[in-house]
Order: structure tokens, then C-alpha cells, then sequence
């Protein structure tokens, strides 16, 4: 999709102006500004301020989806982010370039010719279900719904239209992905056994002993530096990401989670400074998380999980966090204290990376502890 500027804009002699409405006339009005990305930082102070409806249609409702779409999921001129930002919420980049995936992708082909006013809740629904039928996957189906929602919720806050359609839809409920599969408490064992197993490479046994025994996310561990390795703990708040860089964790969380004193001594040995990025092959960033699912790989073809199995039990390092979830609850921890080690925001996450519930409490630690290698 081309893109074009949200508002309209016209220099005259030296300065730009940009158009409003008076009495459903069109009138110009100017920034004072002599340049066009410094008109369009007034223009949007002043609605961020709501001093005045910058549109480019007499009434907010008559814009088409597309026309209201057009300046959204961009930093530099989208609103909502910019009000957001005031409020103290700051989306990451891969979640806005998320958004206007979705919105380019499925918003727009379906939405971008109707007026705002007339968007209905029946038509949402209806749309929801064609992308079903077509094979999408209903989670891609419902993230796209809540950039809708987003959408049509701020149009409501901008008192372009009276009604948020969305209000009146149901997500798609269900599952059409693969379910994650886990490797047996045995089969960790094994594959923690003997550092040959990995090749001799101890950054990727290491990665991956931390992540059964903590349920950090491949980002999570990536992202760890030798700050964040304390007495008896460790710190989890930034993820990173190849693109992105570094940034908080997935849900935005601070952990501290406990960790045996065997893997505590390998991340150690991986430390050379406070600031020092604990995975890193040279120093400057830390390694793709590809380097661990990789070695995952290899370590599960040395204890006879080949290709074609780990294809068919869905194992990947996510499957790590399935892993402790279950074994866990499986020796008593409560669901609250499972939480506070994986991440998880709801009880029904929880239950989804678990195949049973258990609520009497067990210390944490030992569980941790009895994962690991003897000897």
C-alpha cells in the first residue's frame, strides 16, 4: 500500500497550511512553519491537545476506513501512538509493524472502501469467518480483530463515530495450530547427561539447561547480560531481538527467579562483565536465538530423537517453557508461584502449557533442582 499523507497540506509563500472545516466550509489555516515535517509536528500537537478536528472529510464518520487508516502504525504521524506515549505506553517496534502488517493485509483489502459510520458488527463477524474458511489461522484471524478493535475504539475516543462495531463480535475460539510438544523429565535428563551430547558447545547446553529449569523464552535468555546474575538468582526484564534490539519481556514483566546453584556456576563461567552480553560469539550482541534451537537440534538427534520425531512431537525450544509448566504443577507448586517463574499473565495460559493442575506448594527450587544432571 502507497502511502499518503494523513492531511492536506498547501504552501503558500513560505509557509505551509493545512485544511480544516468551519461551518462545513474547507478553510486553510497556517503552521507558521516553513517546512512540511515541521507543519505536520504542529498539526499533530493540536489534536493531541484538542484544540481543533484536523480531517480531511467535513465529518468523521463520512471518512472511509482507508482515509483513517492511512496515518496509523507509524510513529511519526499515527495518533493513537502518540497519545498512548502520553499516557506512559510505549508499543515496541515489532508490535506496531505487526499492526500494519495486519492492517495492510486484512483490514484494508476488507474495510478500506467503507465509510466509517458503517462499519457493523455483522460484517466484522462475517469477515472473520471468511478468513477461517480460507485457511487462515485463527490466532493471525483474531490479532487482526484486535487491531481492528484499537482502531475503532480510538475512532470512538475521537468522537468520529458514536459506537466501537467491535463490541458486538466474538473471537474465534479454538485452536487450528499444532499443539507444542515436551520432552519427558528422562529425556531431559539424557539430553543434559554429557556436554557431547551438544557438541562441546557450552553456550548452547547451558541456554538450554537454563530454559528447563526457568522457562525463559529464547529472547529472555539472549537478552541476559552479566548484571542480571545475582546471589542465588537471576534477573529477567529485556528480551532481544535480532531487529528490534533490546527490549522489555514479551508481557512486560520483572522476574527474579531462582535458579540451582550447577546452572548458576555455567552462566558464570560465560561472564566477563556487568554490561557484558552472557550469549555472544563476538562480544558486540548477543547470538541469534536460532543458536539455540539449533543446538537443540543437534543434542536431540545424539539421544535418538530424529528429524522426523521432533517434527512430529512439535518440539523447539518454546518447548522448554511447556516442559517446567508441567512439571511444576506436576510436584505441587501452585498455579500463582508457576506464573511468577514462566511469565504467564492468566490462569488460562497457565493451563494451556500444562497438562494438569496441581495447587499444593512445593519450594520451587528443589523441583529445579531435581531436573538436573547428576554428577
Amino acid at each position: 500500500m502507497r502511502y499518503r499523507e494523513p492531511f492536506t497540506f498547501i504552501k503558500r509563500g513560505k509557509y505551509w497550511y493545512y485544511a480544516i472545516y468551519i461551518n462545513d466550509k474547507r478553510v486553510y489555516k497556517t503552521t507558521g512553519q516553513k517546512t512540511k515535517a515541521r507543519a505536520m509536528e504542529y498539526v499533530l500537537a493540536r489534536i493531541d491537545e484538542r484544540q481543533e478536528s484536523v480531517s480531511t472529510k467535513k465529518n468523521g464518520g463520512a471518512l472511509t476506513f482507508s482515509e483513517f487508516a492511512r496515518p496509523w502504525w507509524m510513529r511519526d504521524t499515527c495518533l493513537f501512538l502518540r497519545y498512548k506515549e502520553k499516557l506512559g505506553k510505549v508499543y515496541s517496534g515489532k508490535y506496531i509493524d505487526n499492526c500494519r502488517m495486519m492492517m495492510e493485509n486484512h483490514l484494508l483489502p476488507a474495510f478500506g472502501k467503507i465509510k466509517m459510520r458503517d462499519i457493523r458488527a455483522m460484517e466484522i463477524q462475517e469477515w472473520m469467518f471468511a478468513l477461517a474458511d480460507s485457511g487462515l489461522a485463527h490466532k493471525t484471524i483474531n490479532n487482526s480483530f484486535t487491531t481492528l478493535s484499537v482502531m475503532m475504539k480510538e475512532a470512538v475516543r475521537r468522537e468520529l463515530i458514536s459506537k466501537n462495531p467491535c463490541d458486538g463480535v466474538d473471537r474465534l475460539v479454538g485452536s487450528d495450530s499444532k499443539e507444542r510438544g515436551r520432552l519427558s523429565s528422562d529425556e531431559a535428563k539424557s539430553l543434559f547427561s554429557s556436554l557431547d551430547n551438544w557438541n562441546g558447545n557450552r553456550m548452547k547446553y547451558t541456554a538450554n539447561l537454563l530454559a528447563s529449569v526457568t522457562g525463559m523464552r529464547s529472547r529472555e535468555v539472549a537478552a541476559l547480560r552479566g548484571q542480571d546474575i545475582r546471589d542465588g538468582y537471576i534477573v529477567v526484564e529485556h528480551s532481544f531481538d535480532e531487529r528490534y534490539g533490546l527490549k522489555c519481556t514479551k508481557t512486560g514483566d520483572r522476574r527474579e527467579l531462582p535458579v540451582p546453584p550447577l546452572v548458576l556456576d555455567l552462566l558464570n563461567t560465560l561472564k566477563r562483565g556487568d554490561d557484558d552480553w552472557l550469549f555472544s560469539l563476538d562480544g558486540v550482541k548477543p547470538v541469534s536465538q536460532h543458536f539455540f534451537l539449533y543446538g537443540l537440534y543437534e543434542a536431540l538427534e545424539k539421544i535418538g530423537i530424529d528429524k522426523a520425531e521432533r517434527k512430529r512431537r512439535n518440539i523447539t525450544f518454546h518447548s522448554w517453557r511447556h516442559f517446567l509448566n508441567s512439571v511444576l504443577l506436576a510436584n505441587g507448586a501452585s498455579k500463582i508461584m508457576t506464573q511468577r517463574i514462566t511469565g504467564h499473565t492468566t490462569d488460562e495460559m497457565t493451563e494451556h502449557y500444562a497438562h494438569f493442575t496441581v495447587d499444593d506448594y512445593k519450594p520451587v527450587l528443589d523441583v529445579m533442582s531435581s531436573l538436573l544432571p547428576s554428577g
